[in-house]
């Protein structure tokens, strides 16, 4: 099988105990980086605005170099490029506008949902960790708060660095959602639905 497209059908279907391992060892992971790895090293004086990305950047570039490792043992197992078992593929006009206006109504409804967060949070007793930065804590309006609140720690004025550091959290957020979560995972679910 040469032909170098991908058949769904063609992949080997998860169990339901395959599928929670494959949940269930990253979510592992995080919470251990998150919860404790996290709360070592604020509590050891890195500013949280370092410490998170970088914790979270690490644990993602691991689930990346793994989805690919699964991709590619996958591809050569079916006869087909790495590429096309990655789902890739070029995207038209049509494609790229239907994405946008997702993304824009994404957008509004999070907007429009925002105030419903605290009274949530407050409802069920959630709370959000000191150690965890400004931005996951919507209580926290980085806009009004005190600098101390939103960067205990870190001036931001100068602090460049923390968004390339930022920036390439999110670009290995993406990768892992896109290889791990979508690309290797979901073909392994299609026996339990479309």
């Amino acid at each position: 099988m040469n032909n170098n497209t991908f058949d769904w059908e063609k992949t080997s279907q998860m169990s339901i105990v395959q599928f929670l391992l494959a949940i269930f060892i990253p979510s592992s992971i995080a919470y251990l980086g998150f919860r404790v790895v996290l709360a070592v090293l604020v509590s050891n004086g890195l500013p949280v605005l370092i410490a998170w990305p970088i914790i979270a950047s690490a644990m993602l570039f691991v689930l990346v170099i793994i989805a690919i490792l699964l991709l590619n043992k996958e591809a050569k197992t079916l006869g087909i490029s790495i590429w096309k078992r990655m789902c890739m593929k070029k995207l038209t006009v049509k494609e790229w506008c239907l994405y946008i206006v997702i993304i824009a109504v994404g957008l509004v409804v999070s907007l429009v949902a925002q105030n419903l967060v605290l009274p949530f949070m407050n409802a069920v007793h959630l709370n959000v960790p000191s150690y965890m930065p400004f931005f996951l804590n919507p209580a926290i309006n980085p806009t009004t708060a005190d600098m101390s609140i939103v960067s205990p720690g870190l001036p931001l004025r100068g602090s460049y660095g923390l968004l390339l550091l930022i920036g390439i959290t999110l670009l290995l957020n993406i990768l892992t959602e896109e290889l791990y979560f979508r690309a290797w995972m979901l073909p392994k679910l299609s026996r339990y639905g479309e």
